[in-house]
């Protein structure tokens, strides 16, 4: 029984946490210049931002976009506490990496829950 459980555990593979990083920014990053470069001048060619229903698409859109973003910033933020707790990195690289996805995760909460919904509130009140 004790060889079974040993040849299990050597088939276990670790997780590599600098693949997932670079998969959820390089997400993070394509589904922005998606939405900005594509997506949003298409909506204005189309004529949809005069259309009095755009603050609520434009709501409904962003509001998804950045449940997304949420997403990839905390699994930066997560990868960054792994990479801190194993010692990857000197101290001083440890703290900016911590640093700074803490603060690509609160520019995706500010957006999430601050300025979408406050923008959008502003254009339902003038489509009224």
């Amino acid at each position: 029984m004790n060889t079974i459980s040993h040849s299990h555990h050597q088939h276990q593979k670790a997780i590599n946490w600098s693949a997932i990083i670079l998969f959820a920014l390089g997400f993070w990053l394509s589904g922005s210049f998606l939405l900005d470069f594509v997506l949003i001048p298409a909506l204005f060619a189309s004529g949809m931002m005069t259309d009095g229903s755009f603050a609520s698409a434009g709501f409904l859109i962003f509001g998804i976009f950045n449940r997304i973003e949420l997403i990839c910033a905390s699994l930066v933020l997560t990868c960054a506490f792994v990479f801190a707790f194993n010692h990857n990195f000197d101290s001083k690289k440890q703290t900016l990496f911590v640093t700074f996805s803490s603060l690509l995760l609160l520019i995706a909460l500010s957006y999430t829950y601050l300025f979408i919904p406050n923008m959008s509130a502003w254009g339902l009140c003038l489509n009224q």
